[in-house]
């Protein structure tokens, strides 16, 4: 599906009514920028979350913008996985962060397995030990 969202829209209304146009029966996944990188055009995700869950479409959002300009307390209707890496307001390169639903993580996988994932222990999900700790390269300025 691609919907095609008019720019410069007079209301969230239009991006919302674009996007719910392009479902089809055979929509399954719909992919959605936060806040559009090119445009600063910030997505109804408080109301197309559950639309499209109503069609029964899971929401994968590209959240890369959205903690530094939207106010917090979008993820009460955060879709099943939201990516995101926080340019604005963490600085750190190579910082992100990943949220899925708890109801879904069981089909969410790293494509690295953490270091954690053949732990045994109890205190942690499944889901937190396979991402939790990542092996990484540290750059050296310089």
């Amino acid at each position: 599906m691609l919907a095609r969202i008019p720019f410069p829209i007079s209301s969230p209304d239009e991006a919302f009514d674009a996007v719910m146009a392009a479902v089809t029966p055979r929509t399954k996944l719909a992919l959605l920028d936060h806040v559009t990188s090119v445009t600063a055009l910030v997505m109804p995700l408080e109301r197309l979350v559950p639309a499209l869950a109503e069609r029964g479409v899971d929401v994968l959002v590209d959240g890369a913008h959205g903690p530094a300009w939207c106010p917090s307390g979008w993820a009460r209707s955060a879709p099943p996985t939201t990516p995101a890496t926080p340019q604005m307001d963490v600085r750190a390169e190579g910082a992100a962060f990943l949220h899925v639903r708890r109801d879904r993580q069981a089909l969410i996988k790293p494509l690295s397995i953490s270091h954690g994932a053949n732990d045994t222990r109890m205190d942690r999900s499944r889901f937190r030990l396979e991402f939790d700790w990542q092996a990484r390269s540290t750059r050296v300025p310089g």
